[in-house]
């Protein structure tokens, strides 16, 4: 099969959106900084104009710092670039590979997904051959938790080997399965809605690789999402009101018999309830964060409380961190400019059924619904994948599209 070379140049765009995007890397700014360039010189040389909505949404992100900075009496110029480079990243990528930006990312995540299954059975079943591959393959090893008593190995870039996990899970090549999880379903769904000749073997592949994450948030995400599609499809009254039946007793049922759900979910909220949340500063689960995250907002809902720790934190800054996506840009920006972005994912997922010729309420809210549930997994918006679902309105208009 000839690959052409602007095809390279569209995968390899893509490719390093998804890599900076939550692949754990060493030397991580080095390929921020080699991604913008190579994004803006692709953005350049195609001759890509820059839409008035782009430069008035930037506008509106420096409007909202410059009042942050006389709020706070703060700045950090560092900060504020290196979000902007998130950013531009995003547009960049998009713009340049245009409309066939999609069909690249289901492809690439495909065949990540795919890998990471057969390292995750290999690995899972055989505790030598993954000593094997470790001792041999191992490019660079990490450790996280407490005091870094754990570690994560990855495995010729392919495979992130996490043994000391309570659950074993299928991590991909990323640092964190839930983000592995995350960038895995947004493949799914829209997959669900694309023209691709291997829409259905895609499919299977991505939802497997998801169930195996075991990521707890992603997979009530992922059911949202089935039960919005599905349920809109079906016209016979007996065969909906089973559909319901099975959410009823099926959800319930996992709660209480899956380990890495209901249990995972009461300890986290018996223990957001027991403690306070900032004293508790090493601790990363999404209930405290949450808690955290409402204390932080108060007093600051219209402008937000800015990126900068020192601003960002009411309390402890140092020490802080903060693992749920959604209330993080809330308190980050403030409510008029989180409900914007929202706002914008929300449209540009409606023109990309439109373009599909598949929208309708059901389908889009679907999509919808189930990211912002997705992003009570993770800090998605501090990474530049996540901030192109904005600008997938600039390329997936309704409109007649040239052939590939």
């Amino acid at each position: 099969m000839k690959i052409h070379k602007n095809q390279l140049i569209d995968y390899s765009l893509v490719l390093l959106l998804i890599v900076i995007s939550g692949i754990h890397i060493p030397y991580p700014t080095m390929f921020y900084i080699f991604t913008f360039v190579y994004s803006f010189y692709i953005f350049i040389i195609r001759k890509k104009k820059t839409d008035k909505l782009f430069l008035i949404i930037m506008s509106l992100f420096i409007f909202i710092f410059s009042i942050q900075t006389f709020i706070f009496s703060f700045v950090s110029m560092i900060t504020i670039f290196g979000f902007f480079i998130r950013v531009l990243i995003a547009y960049f990528v998009i713009k340049a590979v245009d409309y066939r930006f999609m069909k690249i990312y289901i492809k690439l995540m495909f065949y990540l997904a795919f890998v990471s299954l057969l390292f995750y059975v290999v690995t899972g079943l055989s505790t030598s051959i993954a000593d094997f591959l470790t001792s041999n393959f191992a490019i660079y090893k990490w450790g996280y938790g407490y005091m870094e008593l754990k570690s994560k190995t990855s495995i010729l870039g392919l495979y992130t080997y996490a043994p000391d996990d309570k659950w074993y899970r299928n991590i991909g090549p990323y640092g964190e399965a839930g983000m592995f999880a995350g960038h895995l379903l947004l493949a799914y769904m829209l997959n669900f809605f694309s023209d691709n000749n291997d829409k259905k073997r895609n499919g299977i592949i991505l939802l497997i690789a998801i169930f195996t994450t075991l990521s707890t948030t992603v997979l009530l995400a992922v059911s949202v999402f089935l039960f919005f599609v599905y349920y809109q499809n079906i016209k016979n009254s007996l065969l909906r009101v089973l559909i319901v039946l099975c959410f009823v007793i099926g959800g319930p049922y996992a709660y209480f018999n899956l380990d890495f759900i209901g249990p995972k979910i009461e300890s986290q909220i018996s223990r957001a309830m027991e403690v306070d949340p900032f004293l508790e500063d090493t601790n990363t689960q999404r209930f405290l964060n949450i808690l955290r995250d409402v204390e932080d907002f108060k007093g600051h809902e219209v402008f937000g409380r800015g990126l900068n720790p020192y601003t960002r934190y009411s309390y402890d800054p140092e020490n802080q961190i903060r693992t749920v996506g959604l209330t993080d840009i809330l308190v980050k920006f403030g409510t008029p400019l989180f409900i914007l972005i929202m706002y914008f994912i929300y449209h540009s997922i409606r023109l990309y059924l439109l373009s599909q010729k598949k929208y309708n309420f059901f389908n889009c809210f679907g999509i919808f619904f189930s990211i912002l549930v997705l992003l009570m997994s993770e800090p998605y918006f501090n990474y530049p994948l996540f901030w192109s679902l904005l600008f997938l309105q600039f390329i997936y208009k309704v409109r007649k599209r040239p052939i590939s």
